[in-house]
């Protein structure tokens, strides 16, 4: 819970040595008072775009600039205030098997619900301030007309989101030897309506101030359909730099340090396709004449290829264990001792771990977030279509299909948790060869 910030159903910061909870809508009887979330009514969303023709009448200039919000939806995805007491209480009853103490025909004990037993309680703060999530949007792309009936498209796009809903420890302990719960900044707060005082663990913040910055140089070639042949094939290069797509922070007081890129960004991405109708048959350019049987074994197929290629995703180090003293939160992670890239990486070591060792009792670890980089992907499926007639009315469609045709199914990611019998090994796998026969009646 950081100071000044406007929290719903927590502890609020007018009398820090003495916090309680304070129950929605409990202040006043306004809108404002009640709601969960603030009202922005001076949003300013405009977009621009435009697009020229040049004098030859085969390249286009286009570009564009935006301005968008995203709805506020504080409930499912998130953890939700609910479990806030008075709102919820839950108790854990056990009893000796063998001496039992409980019995149902005896109800629970009395007090059983009462907020005065429990201990080491997390609560859920929302931040409540009137800000959206915000995106601005832009970019400028060249298109041209190649020879062929071949369009060629390369430009830059932009995408700068603000406001991002972030989610860390709001009531952190300092990395300090002694109990964790005892070393956080609040101990104990107050239920609303009762005398009772309970001792708190952490707090879920959910809090709008996650950021990304995405810049992305994207290409595309495309074919339209003509003499049996149509392909497209697109790819990007980018970088999304963010705050606020991982739980927590390592350091809450030195957020800056997790600024990395985002465990989304995928720097290289290319995906291409085709069509193409094989020149076999009648009515193409070789077997025009073959018989009946000729031609329905081996005319009038087409193949349609689907090729994918990925580089790894980033991967966020941890480590075994919480020697940072800091609680569950913004796990550790661990220092940087060497080069951790291999030149030859394998299932059984796909980075350096020699490069990496726990941190210290009480300290904060020294490597960056999402330093490293899992397995990139290479995908081909092919499909083998061919189409023939079976009376006036009734046409057939056979269909060949094979999914990951090469067999190189993708390598997961690798153990990251330092500490672990299994770190920088992969043990997972994507799905192999898939091989699919289909038979279609069109009529």
């Amino acid at each position: 819970m950081a100071k000044n910030n406007k929290i719903a159903n927590f502890a609020i910061d007018s009398d820090p040595a003495n916090p309680q909870i304070i129950p929605a809508g409990s202040q006043g009887s306004s809108y404002a008072d009640r709601a969960l979330q603030g009202v922005d009514y001076h949003q300013f969303a405009p977009r621009f775009g435009f697009a020229y023709s040049l004098p030859d009448n085969k390249t286009v200039l286009r570009g564009g600039y935006g301005i968008f919000y995203s709805n506020l939806t504080t409930a499912g995805g998130m953890q939700s205030m609910e479990i806030n007491p008075p709102n919820h209480l839950r108790v854990n009853l056990t009893t000796n098997p063998t001496n039992p103490t409980l019995f149902l025909d005896q109800g629970f004990p009395a007090g059983a619900l009462s907020p005065a037993d429990a201990t080491n309680v997390e609560l859920v703060s929302y931040d409540t301030s009137g800000i959206w999530p915000m995106a601005q949007e832009w970019n400028f792309n060249i298109q041209r007309e190649l020879p062929g009936g071949i369009l060629f498209e390369v430009g830059y796009f932009g995408n700068k989101l603000d406001h991002m809903w972030r989610q860390f420890d709001g009531n952190p302990a300092s990395p300090v030897p002694g109990n964790v719960n005892a070393n956080r900044r609040y101990t104990s707060v107050l239920v609303p309506g009762t005398t009772d005082t309970i001792s708190l663990a952490d707090v879920i913040r959910i809090q709008k101030d996650g950021y990304s910055d995405y810049n992305a140089l994207q290409a595309k070639v495309e074919k339209r359909y003509s003499k049996g042949l149509t392909f497209i094939g697109a790819y990007q290069y980018s970088k999304t730099i963010g705050l606020g797509d991982t739980t927590g922070v390592q350091n809450p007081l030195d957020w800056a340090a997790d600024r990395s890129v985002v465990s989304q960004n995928m720097t290289r991405h290319f995906v291409g396709s085709a069509v193409y109708e094989l020149p076999f048959g009648k009515g193409r350019a070789f077997g025009a004449n073959w018989n009946r049987f000729a031609n329905g074994v081996l005319g009038g197929w087409s193949v349609g290829p689907i090729v994918t290629v990925d580089s790894g995703l980033p991967l966020n180090l941890t480590v075994d264990g919480n020697p940072s003293n800091s609680g569950p939160y913004g796990a550790d992670r661990p220092n940087v001792v060497g080069n951790w890239q291999l030149p030859n990486p394998t299932v059984q070591e796909w980075f350096n771990t020699a490069a990496f060792v726990k941190n210290a009792p009480y300290t904060y670890g020294d490597a960056g977030r999402n330093i490293l980089r899992g397995p990139g992907l290479f995908n081909l499926d092919l499909a083998a279509h061919k189409q023939f007639r079976i009376s006036e009315r009734f046409t057939a469609q056979l269909r060949l299909e094979s999914f990951n045709a090469t067999n190189t199914p993708p390598l997961g990611a690798p153990n990251t948790v330092v500490g672990s019998p299994q770190f920088g090994q992969i043990s997972t796998a994507g799905t192999p060869r898939d091989n699919q026969i289909g038979l279609k009646i069109l009529f």
